[in-house]
């Protein structure tokens, strides 16, 4: 059985005696593409974080393609292959579309083309333009597409749909449906709505507490009791050490 992508192994992490990430493991298979969605403080993004070295966790084991990169730097991680694009968008306002594609990859050899990128965010129309006169949603799938353009092996996106419209959040489902089954990008999305996870059409891991509630498709997930009660009724509290 071949080994996964990334292996996350009982990795913990506190900040003073709150419990975000608490003894966590999965696997994240080549190729896959998997949604984590749980309430505020359940530890999504101190996971992101972790995997990123934007933080160190106490206790645990992250590795990638193998390599043990727990204690990796950030500069070092992106290189190796995890891009990552955060929640809200930090396109250069000044510089045009073009502009911001090409600023990631000058460093990189067989980036993808700049005409492949405009084509897959649909702004090839929009590549002279300035991206401060681009919509919030517009702005979105430019960063994803800088990021795009490092080649990464595994796609971290932080709440891609935050702040678009239905049209928009369905455009961005197709993009990363896209990425995934034609060009076998692994992809890690955390996301607050259910909505979107249901188009991505794909496993769903369910956070709550730093743990891994529940796992499953999205149809076993939604028909959970545990799960409908974290989204609609009584939330589970943070964790204390």
């Amino acid at each position: 059985m071949p080994s996964p992508l990334l292996h996350i192994k009982s990795l913990t992490k506190r900040f003073g005696g709150v419990v975000a990430v608490d003894h966590m493991s999965f696997e994240i298979p080549d190729g896959s593409l998997t949604a984590i969605i749980g309430p505020n403080g359940c530890g999504k993004s101190t996971l992101f974080n972790l995997i990123c070295g934007a933080e160190r966790p106490q206790k645990g084991q992250i590795l990638f393609e193998g390599a043990d990169i727990t204690t990796a730097k950030p500069e070092d991680i992106c290189k190796m292959g995890i891009g990552r694009k955060f929640q809200n968008p930090s396109v250069f306002d000044e510089m045009t579309v073009l502009e911001n594609l090409r600023l990631p990859a000058l460093r990189l050899q067989n980036a993808p083309t700049s005409a492949e990128m405009l084509s897959l965010i649909g702004l090839t129309d929009r590549a002279a333009d300035q991206a401060g006169s681009l919509s919030h949603g517009e702005k979105q799938w430019l960063e994803i597409a800088m990021v795009l353009m490092q080649r990464p092996k595994l796609l971290l996106l932080d709440e891609p749909t935050a702040g678009m419209t239905v049209a928009e959040t369905r455009k961005t489902a197709d993009i990363i449906k896209t990425l995934n089954r034609e060009d076998g990008m692994t992809i890690m999305v955390i996301e607050h709505d259910v909505r979107f996870i249901e188009l991505l059409e794909c496993p769903v891991m369910v956070l709550a507490g730093g743990e891994i509630l529940k796992s499953g498709s999205f149809t076993d997930i939604s028909n959970d009791d545990e799960v409908r009660e974290l989204y609609f009724g009584r939330r589970r509290e943070v964790k204390h050490a």
